[in-house]
Formats: C-alpha cells, sequence, structure tokens
C-alpha cells in the first residue's frame, strides 16, 4: 500500500522575469544574497511569501570540454556550491573523461535529457547570484 501524505504537496514553479523589459532593477534585486537580505520596493508586494521563493540574479549555461555521454548528478530545483558535482562525462568505453562541477553557489533551472554529447553541449541551467546554506538555495 503506497504511503499517503497528509495533504496535496505544493506544486513548484518558475516564473522568469527579463528586468531589461521594463523593471527597475535596483527596485528588483536585493544588494546581497542569503535569506537575511534587505527587501526591495517590487519584492515588498511579495512580503508574505518571503520563505516560499527565491530571486535569482543571474544565468549561467555549463558546456562540456569533452564529447562523451552525459550523466547528471543534479536535478532542477536543487541548490548546488561552487565546486560541487554537476555530472560526468565518460567515453564510448565507460571510462570518466570530464567531471562538470559548478562555477559558483547555484540555482539548478535546467539539465539536459540527451544522453550523447559532443563537445561545448549546453548540459546545464544554472540560476546564479543566491547563497547556498545546507544544500538550500537562500537569497
Amino acid at each position: 500500500m503506497p504511503l499517503e501524505l497528509a495533504g496535496p504537496a505544493l506544486p513548484r514553479r518558475l516564473v522568469c522575469i527579463c528586468t531589461p523589459l521594463g523593471l527597475h532593477p535596483e527596485n528588483f534585486f536585493p544588494e546581497k544574497a542569503g535569506a537575511d537580505y534587505a527587501s526591495t520596493p517590487y519584492l515588498d508586494i511579495l512580503k508574505e511569501f518571503r520563505a516560499d521563493y527565491t530571486v535569482v540574479r543571474g544565468y549561467r549555461v555549463v558546456t562540456n570540454a569533452r564529447g562523451g555521454f552525459f550523466d547528471a548528478a543534479v536535478r532542477p530545483g536543487d541548490a548546488v556550491v561552487a565546486g560541487g558535482v554537476l555530472g560526468t562525462i565518460t567515453n564510448v568505453f565507460g571510462e570518466l573523461v570530464e567531471t562538470l562541477t559548478a562555477p559558483e553557489d547555484a540555482l539548478v533551472i535546467g539539465v539536459s535529457t540527451y544522453p550523447a554529447w559532443p563537445s561545448g553541449g549546453w548540459l546545464l541551467e544554472l540560476g546564479t547570484g543566491v547563497k547556498v546554506e545546507r544544500g538550500r538555495p537562500r537569497n
């Protein structure tokens, strides 16, 4: 018999806002990352939901230097610390040829599901400008 939860799980959502298209960035982005950031005029509107969202300031694509088979170690929504393993590339013999690591603290936004990649593939998308504490993004 499957385990039943006390209530329905909250859905996870991604909302993207491109600040150069009409928002004044200084009124949107906090000056510093972390849970104790000073709010901004635009984020004040969402103050009752502050514990339920993360503000991602930047965007980065992680590519591979060597071609081969990609095995992701993370999923969308995972928080990663700088230097943390994101995935590996193996060759046709199953030998490890590259380990992909996070260039900075980030929130994983997207992960490729295509298994075979030439060099330079867009394997992972990261939201940057976040502070990661105990495996959770805190902005």
